[in-house]
């Protein structure tokens, strides 16, 4: 027997990688100089717990880079995040076992992990890289990425394949990295 978790209470216990996730958006906005109509960081009342309205690029380097900059800022931030855990955990580097400081890796763990549960673009962000694949060589690229993502977003399986990649990104990524 399947136990379905609903999405609304996924995104609230969540809601860090939320902000990150369109924070991610819109900074990337920034950067090449999209103009951005609305903004809403995060919000249970909507279909979509947040979003970034903006204006399209006939560029499709930066219109790429915007829908995919969740994979990459929410990414480095799970690794930032879970870099306490994981130095606990893989280097056994000492850490103060005071409260204070069990509460900051708590803390700093939920963030990263929801950070990373929220690194995946969404399946409108893949929309919006279908849209740009005008050409035979950015369509096979785009194609690729957007079914990554359509799969990653699946109920079932997007859930486990979320949990996995939070694993990669916050365990095995780092002592790949430092050892």
């Amino acid at each position: 027997m399947l136990i379905t978790i609903p999405g609304f209470l996924i995104a609230l216990l969540t809601f860090p990688g939320v902000i990150i996730h369109e924070f991610a958006h819109r900074f990337f906005c920034d950067i090449f100089n999209v103009k951005v109509f609305n903004v809403n960081y995060f919000c249970l009342q909507q279909d979509t717990v947040g979003y970034v309205l903006h204006e399209k690029n006939k560029n499709h380097f930066p219109m790429a880079l915007i829908s995919l900059a969740p994979l990459l800022i929410n990414t480095i931030c799970c690794m930032v995040f879970t870099l306490a855990i994981a130095s606990k955990i893989h280097f056994d580097i000492p850490t103060a076992n005071s409260g204070f400081f069990y509460l900051l890796h708590l803390f700093l763990g939920w963030v990263g992990f929801s950070t990373g549960f929220h690194a995946i673009p969404s399946n409108k962000d893949a929309e919006a890289l279908t849209e740009l694949s005008q050409s035979f060589l950015t369509f096979i690229p785009f194609s690729f990425i957007r079914a990554l993502i359509c799969v990653s977003n699946l109920d079932y399986i997007g859930f486990w394949v979320r949990i996995g990649y939070i694993y990669v990104i916050s365990q095995i990524l780092p002592s790949i990295l430092f050892g």
